[in-house]
């Protein structure tokens, strides 16, 4: 929708000189036309693939000429790549910490804790690698039916009553349990 949505299902660069004469304009309430009169958009492709729009909007008309477009196009293919390397870096960053979280279980698993111990070991090194509010390790009891707190850390893990128990008809949690998945 809109000159974003038609650069990205054209796959196409623009310049409109006047967004009050296009109908490829669509009036958004946070931000007044009277704000925007011209437009320049090409879209950001990465691998054959539009992953978005870089949008330079003008308060006058006329704005941006075809040199400036082409500009904004090698600017674009640039930008498409720092957009992928840092997703990159940032999945790179996420599989390290997945590394030393596993190298740590194994680390812990190897000390003679108890199983107690060792649940709320692992509950602690995940929180501390990923930074969640809370990890809680619900355990199976042998009927099947509900699930007991073994082991819990995180900001949140107060709120988890010691002796908690749930049945695997509630919640998320008791689905999983119930569903194996």
């Amino acid at each position: 929708k809109g000159i974003a949505g038609y650069v990205v299902k054209t796959r196409k660069s623009i310049i409109v000189d006047d967004v009050g004469e296009s109908k490829l304009w669509v009036e958004d309430d946070n931000l007044p036309q009277a704000l925007v009169r011209s437009v320049a958009a090409v879209p950001l492709v990465l691998k054959e693939k539009v992953i978005g729009v870089l949008n330079l909007d003008a308060s006058s008309e006329r704005k941006f000429s075809h040199h400036d477009l082409s500009r904004l196009e090698l600017f674009a293919l640039h930008a498409a790549l720092a957009i992928n390397n840092a997703k990159l870096h940032g999945s790179v960053r996420h599989e390290g910490k997945k590394i030393k979280l596993l190298r740590d279980i194994k680390d812990l698993a190897r000390k003679c804790l108890s199983t107690k111990e060792f649940l709320n070991e692992i509950c602690k090194k995940t929180v501390q690698a990923y930074d969640y509010t809370l990890i809680a390790i619900l355990l199976s009891d042998p009927d099947h039916k509900t699930l007991r707190i073994a082991a819990s850390a995180g900001v949140e893990a107060s709120l988890i009553p010691p002796d908690y128990v749930q049945s695997v008809d509630v919640g998320i949690v008791g689905w999983v349990a119930k569903n194996k998945k």
